[in-house]
C-alpha cells in the first residue's frame, strides 16, 4: 500500500498522551484515548492491506499472520525479557507473582481478560503493573484471529455485503459497549465485543476509500481534516478517569480519527503538520515507545516513594523515548526485513520465547514470586502479616490498596467502588449514579466475602462525612460543596440521610456478626485536607522546548501542609461518634481510627517527617500515606490466616 506520512504522525498524537497520562500529568486527564485512535489506525492499515491482496488474489491467512508475528512479536518479546531482572529486584513477592501471571497471558494474547478479572485499568494498584499496557495488544490479535477470515468469506462469496456487514459489526459493537460503559465498565474497557467497533471504524475507513472515490473539495479537507484534529485533541485534556469508556464520549476521538484518515490529504494543513518530521520520527517508534514506557514507569513506581517519582517523571518519559528508538532500529526493523529473517526463524523464535515466558510464568505464580528480592514495605518499615483480605467501600477504601497488598503476604481482593457505601440496601441518588447501581454492587460483593472461605479479613471503609453532610473544601478563594445523597432501597421512607446510614450500617454489622471463621475491620475515613492547601500535589507548569504543556504533579514544600484539628473534628466527629456507637453493639467488628496517626492534638498534618506526603489529592492518600496507614492496621490484623 501507499506510504501516508501523516499516519505516522497519527501515530505520535495517539502514543504522546498515553505516556503523559500514564505519568501522571494532570493536564492529560483523557491521554488514555490514545489507544482508542490507535485501533483505528491499527483497523485502517491492516484492512487497506488484505483487500489489496484479496484484489490481486494473493491473500494468504500465513502470510497475513507472518507479517502480524514481525509485526508484534519481537520487541514485546525483547520487552518482557529485559523487564524480567527488574521485576525481581523492584517487586515485592505478592506483585511478582501477578507479574508472573502476566507473563503467562501476554504470552498467550490473553492479557485483557487477566487484567478485566483483577481490577480496573484506572485502579490505584493497576498503575504498579508493569505489562497492563499489553491488554490492548491482546485485543488486537483477538481481532486479527477473526477478522481475515470473516472478510476473506464474504468477499469471496458476497463481496458487495463485506461494507454493509462490517457497518453492521461496528453498530452492535458500539451498541453494546455504550450499554456496558454503565453496566460493566470493566468489562466494557477490556473486552473485544466492546472495542470492537473502534478498529471497524477504521475497516470502514479503508473499504470508503478503496471504492477510488474523488477526494472532497480542497476548502472540505482542510475544514474535516481540521475538526478531526480537534476531536482528537479536546478529549486528551477533556476526558478523565470518570469518563464511559469506550462509549458514546468516545466516538469523538474515533470519528476525529476517522476523518483524518479520510481527509488529511495533499495540500491539508493537518497533513503538513503530521507529516513533519517530528511527528512522523515518534510515529515511527511509537509501538516500541508504547511497549517501554509503562514497565519503566510502573518499576519506578515501585521503587521510588512518591516524591522521588514526581521529581523524575519527565526523565522516565524521555528514557521511553530512547528506549523505544533503540528497539525499533535494532529489533523491530531487521525482524520485518524478509531477507534478513526467513519466516522459519520468526516461528520458531516466537514459539521459543513463548515457551520460556509461559514456564517462567508458570512457575513464578505458582511459587509465589520464585522468591522476590524486593522488601516489602517500599522502604517504609512495616510488620508484614499472612491474611487474605477483601477490601471494600469507596475510593477511601480503594486508596488502602497500595499499602494493603505490600504489608500482606496473603492475596488482597478489591470490590470498592467510586462513591459507593459499603453496607447492605444503601445506595446513592446523584447525577454520576445509576439508580441502584452501588446498593447492587455492595451487596454482591458482600455476598462474595461470605461464601469465599478464602476472605478471612474484609476491611471497610467509606468517605461518611461526605455522605451525611456534605464536605465543603476551600481553595483559591472558592468553596464547594461536594457528596449527599443516600437512601435505603429496602425501606425508602426513611428520609433522613443519617437514619439511612444508621440503619445500613447495623442490618451490615449485624449481618456480618453472624458469619464464621471471619475477621471484620471498620476503618474510620482520614481526614481531609481540602484544596491547594501547598503541600498535598500541588502543580507546576512542564515546560519541553519552552512550551507549556500541562502540570506536573509536585509535592515540593511542607510549608502549611496542615489544617486545624478543631476543623476536622467539627466536620467529622458525629460520624466518628456515630460508627463508634453502632460498631459497640456488635463485638466482632473491629473500629480501626487512624486519626491519631494523621493528627495530633492541635492539627491534622498532610506531611510527615520520614514518611513524606500523605496525600495525593484532597483527601485520597498518597502512595506513601497509604503505606503509613496500613503500617499501623496490620497491627490489628492476624499473623495467620483465619480470625481470632
Amino acid at each position: 500500500m501507499k506510504y501516508r506520512a501523516e499516519i505516522d504522525g497519527l501515530r505520535a498524537l495517539a502514543v504522546v498522551p498515553v505516556m503523559f497520562f500514564h505519568a501522571g500529568i494532570t493536564s492529560f486527564s483523557g491521554g488514555y484515548i490514545g489507544v482508542d485512535v490507535f485501533f483505528v489506525i491499527s483497523g485502517y492499515l491492516i484492512t487497506t492491506i488484505i483487500i489489496q491482496d484479496l484484489e490481486t488474489g494473493r491473500f494468504s491467512l500465513a502470510n497475513f499472520y507472518e507479517r502480524r508475528a514481525r509485526r508484534i512479536l519481537p520487541a514485546l518479546f525483547f520487552v518482557m525479557l529485559v523487564s524480567l531482572p527488574f521485576a525481581w529486584m523492584l517487586l515485592t513477592a505478592r506483585h511478582l507473582k501477578d507479574f508472573a501471571q502476566s507473563l503467562v497471558a501476554v504470552s498467550a494474547f490473553s492479557s485483557n481478560i487477566l487484567f478485566w478479572h483483577e481490577s480496573g485499568y484506572f485502579e490505584t494498584a493497576a498503575e504498579f503493573k508493569p505489562l497492563l499496557h499489553t491488554w490492548s495488544l491482546a485485543v488486537e490479535e483477538q481481532y486479527y484471529i477473526c477478522f481475515p477470515l470473516l472478510l476473506m468469506l464474504i468477499w469471496r462469496f458476497r463481496k458487495p455485503a463485506v461494507a454493509g456487514t462490517m457497518a453492521v459489526l461496528f453498530a452492535g459493537s458500539f451498541a453494546l459497549a455504550c450499554y456496558a460503559a454503565y453496566q460493566a465498565p470493566a468489562a466494557a474497557f477490556f473486552l473485544l465485543p466492546m472495542r470492537a467497533w473502534e478498529l471497524l471504524a477504521g475497516v470502514l475507513c479503508a473499504l470508503y476509500l478503496n471504492e477510488n472515490r474523488a477526494p472532497a473539495s480542497p476548502v472540505a479537507s482542510q475544514l474535516l481534516s481540521a475538526l478531526g484534529l480537534l476531536a482528537i485533541t479536546v478529549p486528551f485534556f477533556a476526558f478523565d478517569e470518570a469518563t464511559p469508556t469506550p462509549s458514546h464520549y468516545t466516538l469523538l476521538p474515533i470519528a476525529g480519527a476517522c476523518l483524518i484518515i479520510l481527509y488529511a490529504n495533499q495540500g491539508t494543513f493537518v497533513r503538513k503538520v503530521l507529516s513533519s518530521a517530528p511527528f512522523v520520527g515518534i510515529g515511527l517508534i511509537s509501538y516500541s515507545t508504547y511497549l517501554w514506557h509503562q514497565p519503566i514507569l510502573a518499576f519506578a513506581k515501585n521503587a521510588l516513594l512518591v516524591d522521588d517519582f514526581e521529581r523524575l517523571v519527565v526523565g522516565f518519559v524521555f528514557l521511553s523515548v530512547a528506549l523505544g528508538w533503540l528497539s525499533w532500529r535494532f529489533v523491530e526493523r531487521p525482524f520485518r526485513q524478509k531477507q534478513r529473517t526467513t519466516r522459519s526463524t520468526v516461528v520458531g523464535l516466537s514459539v521459543l520465547f513463548a515457551s520460556l515466558f509461559v514456564g517462567v510464568g508458570y512457575f513464578g505464580h505458582a511459587g509465589n514470586g520464585f522468591p522476590a528480592a524486593a522488601p516489602a514495605g517500599y522502604r517504609i518499615e512495616r510488620p508484614l502479616v499472612s491474611t487474605d483480605i477483601f477490601l471494600l467501600g469507596d475510593s477511601h477504601a480503594g486508596h488502602l490498596m497500595r499499602g494493603l497488598t505490600a504489608m500482606t503476604s496473603g492475596d488482597v481482593l478489591n470490590r470498592s467502588s467510586f462513591g459507593c457505601i459499603p453496607f447492605l440496601n444503601v445506595d446513592r441518588y446523584d447525577s454520576r449514579f445509576v439508580p441502584g447501581e452501588c446498593a447492587k454492587a455492595m451487596n454482591a460483593a458482600l455476598q462474595e466475602f461470605s461464601a469465599s472461605r478464602q476472605w478471612s479479613t474484609l476491611v471497610m471503609s467509606a468517605m461518611g462525612p461526605v455522605y451525611l453532610d456534605g464536605s465543603t473544601f476551600r481553595g483559591k478563594g472558592e468553596e464547594r460543596v461536594i457528596g449527599q445523597g443516600v437512601e435505603l432501597i429496602d425501606n425508602p421512607e426513611i428520609g433522613n440521610p443519617w437514619d439511612v446510614y444508621e440503619t445500613g450500617m447495623r442490618n451490615t454489622f449485624a449481618w456480618l456478626s453472624g458469619l464464621e471463621q471471619k475477621r471484620v475491620i471498620f476503618m474510620i475515613d482520614v481526614p481531609e485536607l481540602g484544596i491547594e492547601l501547598g503541600c498535598n500535589r500541588g502543580k507546576k507548569k512542564l515546560d519541553l522546548f519552552g512550551v507549556t504543556i500541562g502540570d506536573l504533579v509536585t509535592n515540593d514544600k511542607a510549608v502549611e501542609c496542615k489544617i486545624p484539628r478543631a476543623e476536622y473534628e467539627a466536620r467529622a466527629g458525629r460520624y466518628k461518634a456515630l460508627v463508634k456507637r453502632v460498631a459497640a453493639e456488635f463485638p466482632k467488628i473491629q473500629v480501626f481510627d487512624p486519626t491519631s496517626l494523621l493528627c495530633d492534638r492541635d492539627f491534622c498534618y498532610g506531611h510527615i517527617e520520614g514518611v513524606g506526603y500523605i496525600y495525593s489529592d484532597p483527601d485520597h492518600l498518597s502512595e506513601a500515606g497509604s503505606h503509613y496507614v496500613t503500617a499501623a492496621l496490620s497491627k490489628v490484623l492476624p499473623a495467620k490466616d483465619g480470625a481470632e
